[in-house]
């Protein structure tokens, strides 16, 4: 080695193979010493980045590639412009409580319901919407919302330990199944919320000396202020823990501790303990909840949607009668929230996001060996990041151009950008008007008139007051079935404008009251009383 002049500390930072460097200088003829010093340092540098890029690409690496391109493709298949309904009430309650330096304790966006003592357990998200969306744009929210899925969907994945590649292939099955559900919505909190617990759960469990258990009472201080979601997150907690204390036929008083704790942190939020009433409340609105799609029963969700979620819990559920060990914790869980997804649509990410632990258990059992020789393959790990890559500039492409384009991202919303352009714009200034609207155009009305109350909108379908029932009352003002009802509830709420779908059976019977059309467009129309 000294007869070409190199000692091994020359090769520090540059790989372990000092043999070879000098090797390499001994034989090419660009390592003459008449060269200058930069081009034989460049070609030196050069022998060795293609040579850690082949060691980088080695079989033994292959597995841990493909997990790194599966995560990029978990992040491109949640990405989501925001076309939810409800988004535009959440950007404009955040707006308002920044602007006021205060949290409403009563609605004040709605004429309707202005006395209604509302709850708004995502006060805190809605903040983080405005702040993202002033520094980043509506793209940059729509990185960061894909962001909270995709790690909620690997996080719980990743509860049951094992090679990575199992869990990134569940996380992807968890995303791609529930990709209908996903987008900017506060729901996405109450996603990763269960995913942290199921995670926290778990490990605990494997190893009950783990300090991560104590995490949980802050979990839920965090997550109540996020989401209403935190009553599943209870009741996923009291469930886990009862059933592991009946197998080990022994109670815990450090679970009980945890479980009282966690309670009592869900009362850190401005309203305390009312909380629970709100989402009682939610909970027992049948009648309400049947006319929102996503809280219909799965089977109304499409042959698309609900096909692959039968698949993937039958395949689930007949799997565990052939792997080695059972996990009757895990089984009973994944079993309930797929009942919860069956009654509720909108329950289908839960369901995925509980019976992840199990399914990467049973896939590593069942086919793992197989799978990972499978995706080592040079060909496969190509078609892999081909696809991805295809994916990834569709969804990016489409979301920015949504994002970015105020008149596309209504038309992908079905919201009525030129007609409340109208009202915005062409109509005078007036506190007076009373303005009867679709129920999915509430939050876009608030979101882009922000002094314009509003009939309704998202988070009102099950507010109920003595003398009131406002989703009640909407539905009966928008089927138009009785004419006498119609002129009772324009009186009720001295409605004196109207902004519907043009196609809306209650265009025709406001006519017979003398209401007349003031705007038209091929989506919406306004109508005025005499």
């Amino acid at each position: 080695m000294s007869s070409v002049g190199v000692e091994p500390t020359t090769l520090s930072g540059y790989g372990p193979k000092p043999y070879a460097y000098a090797k390499f200088r001994h034989e090419d003829k660009n390592a003459n010493p008449c060269l200058p010093a930069d081009r034989r340092h460049s070609d030196i540098f050069k022998f060795y980045a293609m040579d850690n890029l082949k060691s980088i690409f080695q079989e033994k690496n292959r597995a841990l590639i493909f997990a790194v391109i599966g995560l990029f493709l978990i992040f491109f298949i949640a990405l989501q412009a925001p076309t939810d309904p409800d988004f535009g009430w959440h950007l404009h309650n955040g707006s308002e409580i920044i602007k006021n330096r205060a949290i409403a304790h009563f609605d004040q966006d709605s004429f309707t319901m202005n006395d209604y003592p509302w709850i708004c357990f995502s006060w805190i998200s809605d903040i983080f919407i405005v702040l993202l969306q002033k520094l980043f744009g509506l793209f940059g929210l729509s990185m960061f919302f894909s962001i909270i899925a995709g790690t909620a969907f690997f996080l719980a994945a990743r509860a049951f330990k094992s090679e990575v590649v199992y869990q990134v292939i569940i996380a992807m099955f968890g995303t791609i199944l529930s990709v209908s559900t996903l987008g900017v919505r506060d729901q996405m909190w109450g996603i990763l919320g269960l995913a942290v617990l199921i995670y926290i759960l778990i490990r605990w469990r494997d190893n009950p000396q783990n300090k991560i258990i104590w995490y949980l009472p802050l979990l839920f201080a965090v997550w109540t202020n996020l989401h209403a979601g935190i009553i599943v997150g209870i009741g996923t907690m009291l469930l886990f823990f009862l059933i592991e204390s009946w197998k080990k036929k022994t109670v815990s008083k450090n679970l009980i501790l945890v479980f009282f704790l966690s309670i009592l942190a869900t009362f850190v939020n401005p309203y305390g303990p009312r909380m629970y009433q709100e989402t009682w409340m939610t909970l027992i609105d049948f009648s309400g909840r049947f006319q929102l799609i996503e809280w219909r029963p799965l089977f109304f969700a499409g042959r698309d949607i609900l096909l692959p979620a039968f698949i993937y819990a039958a395949c689930l559920l007949v799997a565990q009668f052939y792997i080695k060990k059972r996990d009757l914790t895990l089984i009973i869980i994944s079993a309930l929230f797929f009942a919860f997804a069956l009654a509720a649509w909108r329950n289908l990410p839960l369901f995925f996001i509980v019976s992840s632990p199990l399914a990467v258990m049973t896939l590593k059992d069942l086919i793992g060996k197989n799978l990972l020789d499978l995706i080592k393959m040079p060909a496969i790990l190509l078609t892999f990041f081909i696809l991805t890559f295809y994916i990834g500039w569709q969804d990016i492409k489409s979301v920015w151009a949504i994002d970015t384009d105020q008149k596309l991202l209504a038309q992908e919303a079905d919201f009525p950008y030129y007609a409340v352009a109208f009202i915005r714009d062409k109509m005078p200034k007036a506190e007076s008007y009373r303005l009867f609207n679709e129920y999915n155009w509430g939050g876009y009305i608030l979101w882009q008139i922000p002094d314009q109350k509003v009939f309704i909108d998202g988070k009102m379908p099950h507010w109920k007051l003595p003398d009131r029932n406002i989703f009640a009352d909407y539905l009966t003002f928008q089927q138009a079935q009785n004419l006498s009802d119609l002129a009772l509830l324009i009186k009720k709420y001295d409605l004196n404008f109207a902004l519907i779908r043009r196609n809306s059976p209650i265009v025709f019977k406001l006519s017979f009251f003398g209401w007349h059309n003031i705007y038209e467009d091929d989506m919406a129309i306004i109508l005025k009383r005499p």
